[in-house]
């Protein structure tokens, strides 16, 4: 291998994940007695923020309930928050609605323990246990989600990875078919409501930031967006506004302007837990006074809800 050139890290495939995944539900429904079942119902609530949350095992073993959100999901880190999908959430609310789950020892657990079980599930679902310990399945859980075109930046601030580019250097293959366009989002369904023609989809992209979204019903056909599931969203750089032409409206979001390179414009917005997404913009023809923007300078805008798109 040629000097300087970054090694494509070998990590578990989609259907070794699932197996995976498949294995720990068997290995509970196993246990002998009441509390060996238990004990394996919190060692699978672990397994769950490792698999689909891709948490640090320092995150996982000091993990309290919460953290988590049971109603949208949404599980809030030290340095992020990030989405766990609809099916890990049902898996999450049923340990966390047992009784014992409200004793604080329920939940701790010696880091060295956590990984033996790991390897013990991963050998009988006849996989390698070092691809199958909770940083192999943080990887994973990039190495994925990449897969399914999720931006590279999205995946890296979700996962808490400082640097964009490592993951790019570990997963090439993936990177190559994700979404990397400008200005794309990633958000939680909340609710939908179908009319005739179009629906209207409320998205949380953060503990109190939302957007609205009004999108064709035939352009939602091959996406099947539903209530606690993810969703990817495109916000074309010409549809942001300044806010005060918008002083009731809906999709008004705080940010700051980050730079100005003739008439494009590129912005923060500010989402939950102080973190900051830059998007592209167009200012639009009612601005007539550019002094007032100028780089650093909080203001907000506007995203009209039809413009948005679902991907």
């Amino acid at each position: 291998m040629g000097a300087g050139k970054a090694e494509t890290r070998r990590v578990l495939t989609p259907a070794e994940l699932e197996s995976l995944t498949d294995a720990w539900s068997i290995w509970i429904g196993e246990a002998a007695t009441p509390g060996r079942r238990l004990a394996r119902l919190r060692l699978h609530l672990f397994f769950l923020l490792a698999r689909f949350g891709g948490l640090r095992l320092a995150e996982i073993a000091s993990f309290t309930p919460s953290q988590l959100d049971l109603a949208t999901g949404y599980l809030r880190l030290e340095d992020r928050g990030l989405f766990m999908p609809a099916g890990a959430m049902r898996a999450a609310r049923r340990i966390l609605a047992l009784a014992e789950a409200g004793n604080p020892e329920f939940l701790r657990l010696d880091s060295g323990f956590l990984r033996r079980a790991f390897y013990g599930v991963a050998e009988l679902a006849g996989l390698p246990p070092a691809l199958c310990a909770p940083r192999a399945l943080r990887y994973a859980r990039a190495n994925e989600l990449l897969a399914m075109r999720m931006p590279l930046e999205l995946v890296a601030r979700s996962l808490g990875f400082k640097n964009p580019l490592q993951l790019a250097a570990l997963f090439p293959p993936a990177c190559e078919n994700a979404d990397n366009s400008p200005n794309s989002l990633a958000g939680l369904v909340l609710r939908l409501e179908a009319g005739q023609r179009s629906a209207r989809l409320l998205i949380e992209l953060a503990p109190g930031t939302y957007l609205q979204v009004i999108s064709p019903l035939a352009d939602l056909l091959a996406i099947e967006p539903r209530p606690g599931h993810a969703a990817r969203l495109h916000i074309p750089p010409a549809c942001i506004f300044p806010a005060a032409n918008f002083p009731d409206s809906e999709n008004r979001l705080a940010c700051a302007l980050a730079d100005i390179t003739g008439d494009q414009f590129e912005i923060c917005l500010t989402l939950g837990l102080g973190s900051r997404l830059k998007l592209q913009a167009v200012m639009s023809p009612l601005v007539t006074d550019f002094t007032k923007f100028r780089p650093g300078k909080n203001f907000a805008v506007h995203i009209p809800p039809h413009l948005i798109r679902l991907r």
